[in-house]
């Protein structure tokens, strides 16, 4: 058994065995590689939408890419649903996906019309309604 001199760390030695490290994903890893502070800028981005968000009961988010930053949204939503247009992409999260921050994630052309089976009407006149959101355009708060 591999332990660490500092036993405060040694949950994250114990995760490694058991989960395995991290990956990034396709377009976090490239950006981590051709420019690292653009990283910072993603993560900033979702952390602002995830407050923005916080206590929603559903949230979409479209264009979610690698879904990397989706997490962070995750945390402070009861439920999210992710597409994209490019199945690379939604492979990339579904092989990465993390049981503890798990959400629905499949291909979806947002131009091809709405996505099935979710209403973006207010989550006052609908029980089935969400929240939605995409990562490359400026958020906004919404009524």
């Amino acid at each position: 058994m591999t332990t660490t001199k500092e036993p405060q760390y040694q949950s994250m030695i114990e995760q490694e065995r058991e989960r395995g490290l991290e990956t990034l994903g396709l377009m976090t890893s490239f950006a981590w590689n051709d420019d690292p502070k653009r990283l910072t800028f993603t993560l900033s981005r979702y952390k602002f939408v995830a407050k923005l968000l916080s206590g929603r009961e559903h949230v979409l988010e479209v264009g979610c890419a690698d879904a990397f930053g989706t997490r962070i949204v995750r945390q402070e939503v009861q439920r999210l649903t992710a597409t994209d247009f490019d199945p690379l992409f939604v492979e990339d999260v579904k092989k990465r996906m993390n049981p503890k921050w798990a959400f629905e994630v499949f291909v979806h052309d947002m131009l091809t019309g709405p996505v099935p089976g979710l209403s973006t009407s207010s989550p006052r006149k609908s029980t089935h309604s969400c929240r939605t959101w995409s990562p490359r355009s400026r958020p906004t708060a919404w009524s």
